[in-house]
């Protein structure tokens, strides 16, 4: 059975024990079911997202962006972006393997631009809920942390 998703919040990292398999972007689980996420991917622009500063963060799933990612090592894995006044900052490259954990959806979006203050890669967690009554069809930016990690 397919079911349709919307996207609700982003939150911390889950755990790397998945109850599911994955596959291309869809998820096969005897307890949840399947889902297809190949549905989530923009062919023309992105999902964006926009802090309380009015930055920008770009953002597709099952592929890379659509946005141009300028000053970025690979342009064509980033999959999470933000244009800066100085360049463009990578916060992390397409994930097509979704996780299921404890019924709750998740991208992890690794291998971003390097932080600023060590040596970690920047990356973005999006979580995927399902939800009916949900139509505003934007993403919500939870919280920064230490300019590395996206919720």
């Amino acid at each position: 059975m397919r079911r349709s998703l919307s996207i609700a919040t982003a939150a911390l990292l889950l755990s790397s024990t998945a109850l599911a398999r994955s596959d291309n972007c869809q998820i096969h689980s005897k307890t949840y079911g399947k889902y297809d996420l190949r549905g989530l991917r923009k062919s023309s622009g992105d999902y964006e997202v926009e802090n309380t500063n009015g930055d920008v963060y770009q953002l597709n799933f099952c592929g890379p962006i659509n946005t141009q990612a300028w000053a970025v090592d690979h342009p064509e894995l980033v999959g999470s972006y933000q244009q800066g006044s100085s360049g463009g900052i990578s916060l992390g490259n397409v994930d097509t393997d979704p996780d299921m954990e404890r019924g709750v959806l998740s991208f992890s979006y690794t291998g971003g631009s390097a932080c600023p203050k060590s040596s970690a890669r920047r990356a973005t967690v999006v979580q995927l809920q399902c939800d009916n009554s949900w139509s505003s069809g934007k993403l919500q930016l939870v919280k920064v942390i230490d300019e590395c990690t996206y919720l």
